[in-house]
């Protein structure tokens, strides 16, 4: 299959793998690259809490042939057989979910300012005052604030962001103005309706034993593809998703790349992509 035309939206990932299937995949370099074999399997669907039809209409089938011939660059090819398997690689997508607040937060400060002003003005007449209204107010901001964190924490998860954004969180600590502009752009990027779709690539062999032994399967990489979601479908976010993240899978990178925006040329040879109930196979 000739590779596809250059991607020009900026796209995000995180690359994690273990270092000794590194060395073993890819040894000294992209000319020692062994080939490997999989079976691909589908993870959970997330919708984003809102009604996108591009991404509810994208069949996992529909994932699974575009990013096929994006894991041939690195030489992973679909098994014939699920007892030759090498991998087997899960796949979950959707879109991140955003917190509501359609005011960001206005609405709430003017009803604060507005109860502290009241407050104030009675303490100049009294010297009893209930302050139960801005106590009220400052708890429904402090909720809402949690709110929101909690939301990003989540999107972090899956887009790969977490690590980054809790490093860059506590590093916010120590600046005057309390933000750094790595933190800002994360906020942002976390704060928005994102695309992702991430591949998590398990040793098929230790899938075997822990039917037959109970043991733990051995995950050997896992790759977080993540793009603003804003003014394009899921349709046409998944091929650039796909050919910039084609230069990483079963990559180690350390830290989050952000707006990627390289796509590797050429032309590679792929086989028939199948699927596999890993419950079912053996």
């Amino acid at each position: 299959m000739v590779g596809r035309s250059l991607a020009t939206e900026p796209v995000s990932i995180a690359a994690g793998a273990d270092k000794d299937y590194v060395l073993q995949k890819f040894g000294d370099g992209k000319a020692h690259t062994r080939p490997e074999t999989y079976f691909f399997a589908k993870g959970r669907f997330f919708d984003g809490g809102k009604s996108d039809p591009s991404l509810a209409n994208a069949s996992f089938m529909s994932i699974v042939h575009e990013l096929t011939p994006d894991l041939a660059r690195q030489k992973y090819f679909p098994s014939a057989q699920p007892k030759n398997a090498d991998l087997l690689i899960v796949i979950h997508w959707g879109m991140t979910n955003v917190f509501d607040d359609a005011t960001n937060g206005q609405a709430d400060m003017d009803q604060l300012m507005g109860d502290l002003q009241a407050y104030n003005s009675g303490l100049q007449k009294s010297s009893i005052m209930d302050p139960g209204f801005v106590n009220s107010d400052l708890a429904v901001m402090g909720g809402k604030s949690a709110q929101a964190l909690s939301t990003m924490e989540a999107n972090a998860q899956l887009t790969g962001y977490l690590s980054e954004f809790r490093k860059a969180e506590y590093e916010s600590l120590g600046l005057p103005n309390g933000m750094s502009d790595e933190d800002h752009q994360l906020r942002e990027d976390l704060g928005s309706e994102r695309y992702f779709v991430i591949l998590m690539a398990y040793d098929y062999n230790s899938l075997r034993d822990e039917k037959r032994l109970g043991t733990k399967p051995r995950l050997l990489w896992s790759t977080h593809i993540s793009i603003s979601a804003i003014g394009r479908s899921f349709t046409e976010a998944l091929p650039a998703m796909g050919r910039v993240a084609a230069g990483y899978f079963g990559h180690q990178e350390d830290g989050l790349l952000l707006n990627i925006r390289e796509v590797p040329a050429g032309k590679v040879d792929i086989g028939t992509p199948r699927t596999v109930d890993e419950h079912k196979s053996e």
